[in-house]
């Protein structure tokens, strides 16, 4: 992430935390998809 002023309407941190959350949930989809 070189250009931050892309995101100026929202903050560094939460584009960042956003990132992170949707990882996670997709994570945790695929591990219950193959505990299935």
């Amino acid at each position: 992430m070189k250009n931050p002023e892309i995101f100026e309407g929202k903050h560094f941190q939460d584009i960042l935390e956003e990132i992170h959350t949707q990882a996670v949930k997709k994570r945790e989809s695929i591990e219950i998809l193959m505990n299935t």
